[in-house]
């Protein structure tokens, strides 16, 4: 009973550690059992085989209980490298999220400042004593000043959207102003010319142009700008 209750005991202690278990039982069990059997009766003999089997059913026991604990001690730790990952992947969200914040405050801080230039640039426009046009790309009427309304004859409505050609362009100087138009487009830079114009009256004026191309950072022209007096 004192052998049964000490290798019960080395089973719960000693199954952490792969092996420790056997080199317990085999030396605090198996003399015994040789004992046993060395005596020839069959008493002793029944006794020799309950130990060995008692031996066998405690290693395997141990075997189970070595496992078990394995098992855990693998899920602990993956749990653990879960967490610190967990941990990590929160720690770049919230990094990632501060510098969202920042760069939202950014954006709007840039389109607050752009909107106030855009509002200058059109009460500019409004109050300029020059004729002050905004183009497309093709061309055609984006914004029309009241100067630019007193000088050509056509009201802001009639203007906006309308290319040059059938608006305010004389016949003759057609070509000359679709020249200059595709090198502003080619060019990117300022020019300034003189040439034949006509009013919503079909009279013909001579105007004073200064164009100035729009372009954004990346180089593309977003539209054209221009004065005339």
């Amino acid at each position: 009973l004192l052998l049964a209750g000490l290798a019960a005991g080395g089973v719960s202690t000693l199954s952490s550690y792969r092996g420790a278990c056997a080199v317990f039982l085999i030396p605090a069990l198996l003399p015994f059992a040789v004992h046993m059997a060395l005596i020839m009766d069959a008493v002793h003999l029944a006794m020799a085989i309950m130990v060995v089997l008692y031996a066998t059913l405690m290693l395997g026991v141990s075997g189970r209980i070595h496992a078990t604990i394995m098992d855990a001690l693998r899920l602990r730790f993956r749990n653990l490298g879960l967490v610190d990952t967990l941990s990590s992947t929160k720690e770049h969200l919230e990094e990632a999220n501060v510098a969202l914040q920042r760069e939202i405050s950014e954006r709007r801080k840039a389109q607050e400042i752009l909107m106030e230039s855009e509002q200058k640039l059109r009460l500019h426009a409004q109050q300029a004593p020059l004729a002050f046009i905004e183009w497309d790309l093709s061309f055609k009427v984006v914004e029309w000043n009241p100067a630019a309304e007193r000088i050509f004859g056509y009201s802001r409505q009639e203007a906006l959207g309308r290319h040059a050609a059938s608006l305010i362009a004389a016949e003759r100087t057609c070509e000359t102003v679709s020249t200059l138009w595709k090198q502003l487009l080619s060019d990117k830079r300022g020019a300034h010319i003189t040439v034949e114009n006509r009013t919503k009256g079909s009279r013909s004026i001579v105007c004073e142009w200064y164009y100035t191309p729009l372009v954004d950072p990346q180089g593309k022209v977003l539209s054209v700008i221009t004065l005339a007096q």
